[in-house]
């Protein structure tokens, strides 16, 4: 495939970030996957945590790194009873979903057997916090604080804080039971194929996080869907769609789209939706279609969470959500020229 002047530059851009981050982010990924194989060996004497596993997650192990501080994210998949199977799974009308338990378990659950959400964070971020002060790494300090979704830990080593977002969360191993998620065939393909393989060796499929952003009157029952691990799947298994999204991550910084409200996770579902427009497109061209997806659903104030229908992920106010529209649309009609006067330092 013959590629365009601006998609030379765009090479040239990564390969830069490639030379200033990745060195950084491998010696900081290499602390946090040690500091996790010592977390998860703690987890057998605590009982809310017995049998839970740890899944890496985040830019790091996605390749989509554009600055040396990046944040990593670590996934702690429960154990028994708390698996999605012995849930019956309901969407609440505030577009959350509620887990009521198929059999009776009164040490989590609300009066109407619902799963207590929030009683059961609230248990698991203090277990982890056992869990993590138990944790010793030779010359690093460690500590921990709750936040809404997960325990962030901070690591503070010789070169600086390294920051983790520990997320505890429901694993579902199969499609079917979730309401409202779109069909199974209508995901692309590459997806589509990637579920059907997890589905069958057993793996977690998605996610449900035992917290809701909000005040909701039944807000203790309500946790929030995530599919962080298939979109990390899929960009891994698809690197030009991935190289689009880094690309546009790292001028999404640089251009202050992210103060306008802009996150990653807006770009990747957007790319994971449109992937088979995508995938065979030169990396600018590529990437200016993706610009202009993202900014055709902003007009609406909204980018569509595509996985559940009537899902919006994205939260801002209507005129920023317009504002960022049009810088989008700004930036998918720069030459190779307007390009590379972006290039990173």
């Amino acid at each position: 495939m013959a590629q365009d002047m601006e998609t030379i530059v765009a090479r040239r851009i990564l390969h830069k970030l490639d030379e200033i981050v990745l060195p950084s982010v491998k010696r900081n990924a290499n602390i946090v996957k040690d500091f996790a194989d010592r977390l998860q060996t703690s987890f057998a004497s605590h009982g809310v945590l017995r049998g839970a596993t740890v899944m890496h997650g985040g830019s790091a192990y996605e390749s989509l790194c554009v600055k040396k501080d990046t944040d990593f994210d670590i996934t702690i998949v429960l154990g028994e009873p708390y698996v999605a199977k012995n849930f019956q799974l309901l969407r609440d009308q505030s577009g959350f979903f509620a887990l009521k338990w198929r059999n009776s378990n009164p040490l989590m659950s609300d009066e109407a057997g619902f799963l207590n959400a929030k009683a059961l964070q609230e248990h698991l971020f203090k277990s982890l916090g056992t869990c993590v002060s138990e944790v010793r790494l030779a010359g690093m300090s460690v500590s921990w604080r709750p936040q809404l979704l997960a325990l962030l830990v901070e690591i503070t080593t010789q070169w600086g804080v390294i920051s983790i977002d520990l997320v505890p969360v429901i694993a579902a191993r199969s499609w079917g039971p979730c309401p409202d998620l779109v069909a199974l065939g209508s995901l692309p393909t590459t997806l589509r194929e990637h579920v059907d393989t997890l589905v069958q060796n057993c793996s977690p499929v998605l996610f449900f996080s035992p917290a809701a952003p909000g005040n909701h009157s039944n807000g203790h029952r309500l946790c929030n869907i995530a599919f962080g691990m298939l979109e990390k799947n899929f960009l891994r298994s698809n690197p030009e769609v991935r190289d689009m999204v880094r690309l546009l991550k790292f001028l999404s910084e640089r251009q202050g789209w992210k103060d306008l409200g802009l996150k990653s996770f807006h770009m990747k579902r957007v790319a994971v939706k449109n992937c088979d427009e995508l995938k065979n497109k030169t990396l600018w061209h590529g990437s200016k279609v993706l610009l202009l997806k993202m900014a055709s659903e902003l007009q609406g104030a909204a980018i569509d969470g595509f996985f559940v229908r009537n899902q919006q992920i994205f939260a801002a106010r209507r005129e920023k959500a317009v504002e960022l529209s049009r810088a989008l649309r700004v930036a998918s009609a720069w030459d190779a020229a307007a390009l590379d006067a972006a290039m990173p330092q």
